[in-house]
């Protein structure tokens, strides 16, 4: 998986990360992926 982030605002960008990893976790679980 290769993911690119380009924010900003860069004091925020460590809760957008934290947020796109429980994301994906949250989408493997239920068996959710593209390609």
């Amino acid at each position: 998986m290769e993911v690119r982030l380009d924010v900003d605002d860069k004091a925020n960008s460590a809760g957008i990360v934290i947020d796109a990893v429980r994301l994906a976790k949250i989408a493997l679980d239920r068996g959710i992926g593209g390609q």
